[in-house]
């Protein structure tokens, strides 16, 4: 068995799916499972309510069995918790449980563990390294269960009749826990780029700080800041970035799948050269464009 943790918002459970299916692949005779019982950032699981799929879920004793830490949802966590923290400190981690440093790294190991074990694998695992050959599976799953209505569908229309440029601008979380936030060079450089290659590209500017894109593209460019998407509806900002033909990312997780499953073969994709907090590698595929911040 191999139980795969889930865990961050939506992004990162994108790439957690990713990850759990390329494991299925790799070891066809494994049962392979989802833990997702513990989520609880921003709007918890979202994966099945956003998407047209399914995961096989792991229960709480399972997890209990591999992974070092007692799950949250199982029964009398206060106590069990407690007393695997004691276990630890006399018997050492568990084998099982393998946890990635770095969350943006390509971890080669995980692709040769012993098949007459069992494993908890405790990661993010975003690194388009791990699904370069799984681009046409991964964009039938990630297909969204239902159509944009009303002013989004308004604006995906407009997308799809112009050189539509989207731009990802991420701050106010990333500002209240001090992660690393591409810098304003950043996107001005990309929107040169985007100049240079694109001819009368069109902005459509998604953020959680509009005062901020507000003061910093308004001299630069003409755009629309698309506003409305908010709590359980704000995957719908991922689905409109699909739609536009080319993308300026963020150092996001949500940034990146809002690029890589755009359709448009000819797309540019612009990313920054970092990831956030102690991570290291950028969010983005090796054939994107991808400049300093």
């Amino acid at each position: 068995m191999i139980i795969v943790k889930f865990q961050g918002a939506l992004g990162n459970q994108m790439f957690e799916y990713a990850f759990l299916k390329k494991i299925k692949k790799i070891y066809p005779d494994n049962v392979v499972l989802a833990h997702i019982g513990h989520i609880s950032d921003f709007n918890g699981y979202e994966l099945e309510n956003v998407f047209d799929l399914s995961v096989d879920k792991a229960n709480w004793r399972q997890v209990a069995a591999l992974s070092n830490n007692y799950p949250s949802e199982g029964k009398y966590y206060k106590l069990f918790n407690a007393l695997s923290k004691m276990a630890r400190l006399v018997n050492g981690m568990k084998y099982s449980h393998l946890r990635e440093d770095d969350n943006s790294a390509f971890y080669s190991q995980v692709f040769q563990l012993n098949q007459l074990y069992s494993y908890y694998l405790d990661g993010v695992w975003a690194n388009a390294e791990y699904i370069d050959d799984m681009r046409e599976e991964l964009m039938r799953d990630f297909c969204f269960k239902t159509s944009l209505t009303g002013k989004n569908l308004m604006i995906s229309t407009q997308m799809k009749e112009e050189n539509s440029v989207c731009i990802h601008v991420r701050r106010n979380e990333y500002v209240t826990r001090d992660l690393t936030v591409a810098s304003d060079d950043y996107y001005r450089r990309a929107i040169d780029i985007i100049k240079s290659q694109v001819p009368n590209p069109v902005y459509y500017v998604f953020s959680d700080d509009h005062e901020y894109c507000k003061s910093l593209f308004s001299e630069l460019i003409e755009y629309t800041l698309v506003e409305g998407n908010k709590g359980t509806n704000s995957y719908r900002d991922m689905q409109l970035m699909t739609f536009c033909k080319h993308n300026i990312i963020a150092n996001s997780t949500f940034s990146f799948w809002g690029a890589y499953l755009g359709t448009n073969d000819d797309k540019i994709v612009i990313a920054p050269d970092l990831s956030w907090g102690h991570l290291s590698h950028p969010f983005a595929r090796k054939d994107w464009i991808i400049i300093e911040s």
